[in-house]
């Protein structure tokens, strides 16, 4: 746990020499507030969820149930496959799911090149993971795309070009495609992102069912776990589908509360004041601040970056509870 949270925490140094900069050199190394990120426990049950699915898609399947799955799509029969690990991520804007996710991620290689098996030559890429964005327009087409685009910018292939040559074909034949490329290239987890986006469409034109067909196909169909990382509204959808509600089973994160965990935030995030003068973390600065982002890390964050800016403009040489109202 120790180890993970130091590997995805980013303190960068403050620079030297700042009390002998101008207003106008202070107001430059603000932008240094958004590279931080400051881990939190539940960091580490991500990790370890997300973890735990791609190494259960490993362990229920062998390359000879791969390639009878891949036959059994081109003779367009539904090939068996062993459940595979399924749920979702959902909070608030702005309490870091997808960064939190990515970071996750960066510390395992997305792509495996084997080269030699058994002292043969045996060329494969493997990705272990992809993170896609779920269409606003809930087409499956569209989500079928956007997995190829991924692939591409994992290995460098180009499927996404041949899929678009097949936009006039049916939905089914591009859902086919990507079961073949997911058994191809032994994808190990897919992560749709911004899953609301299903939900908002649904309540349109009630075009989410196509959608999660394909998902829930795709996952059964290839044994690639998948998890979908979206906002509270998509909680909605989980539980009015009774076949997604076991499949979406997860983490929900929420705001900060004003305890132990918010104060150690500010703390981490405190000694970058680029201000003359460093304003001490009192009480009502930290009540003030809370009651302003909501408990928000984005927005904490974001309120102590303007208030600086503020300050710096006005020529204060330090934050106040008042400039942080302004901001």
């Amino acid at each position: 746990r120790e180890a993970f949270l130091e590997s995805i925490r980013s303190l960068p140094p403050l620079p030297s020499g700042l009390t002998a900069m101008s207003p106008e050199q202070h107001r430059q190394h603000l932008p240094l507030l958004s590279s931080l990120f400051i881990p939190m426990e539940y960091m580490y049950a991500i990790y370890d969820q997300l973890y735990r699915a791609v190494s259960s898609t490993y362990s229920t399947r062998t390359m000879l149930e791969e390639i009878q799955r891949t036959n059994t799509l081109f003779n367009g029969q539904t090939p068996y496959a062993t459940q595979p690990a399924t749920g979702s991520i959902l909070g608030m804007p702005g309490v870091g799911k997808t960064s939190t996710i990515r970071r996750t991620l960066s510390l395992l290689p997305q792509v495996i090149a084997h080269e030699e098996y058994q002292g043969r030559p045996f060329f494969c890429k493997q990705v272990l993971y992809l993170i896609v964005e779920c269409p606003s327009d809930c087409s499956v087409k569209t989500l079928g795309l956007n997995i190829a685009v991924a692939i591409d910018k994992a290995i460098g292939s180009s499927y996404a070009k041949q899929l678009t040559s097949l936009r006039s074909a049916a939905a089914s034949t591009i859902a086919t495609q990507i079961k073949i490329l997911c058994l191809t290239h032994h994808v190990g987890l897919i992560l749709i992102d911004e899953i609301q986006n299903a939900v908002a469409t649904a309540q349109k034109n009630k075009q989410i069912k196509p959608l999660i067909k394909f998902l829930v196909e795709l996952t059964n169909d290839t044994c690639t776990s998948a998890f979908f990382v979206g906002t509270p509204i998509a909680e909605e959808l989980f539980t009015s589908q009774e076949h997604l509600k076991r499949r979406t089973r997860g983490i929900r994160l929420l705001p900060l509360k004003p305890d132990g965990s918010f104060r150690a935030f500010l703390q981490s995030i405190w000694p970058y004041q680029f201000t003359p003068t460093t304003a001490p973390l009192t009480e009502h600065l930290a009540n003030k601040l809370y009651d302003s982002s909501g408990g928000i890390p984005a927005y904490i964050v974001k309120i102590f970056q303007e208030t600086q800016a503020q300050a710096l403009l006005q020529g204060d040489d330090s934050i106040t509870a008042k400039t942080m109202q302004r901001s």
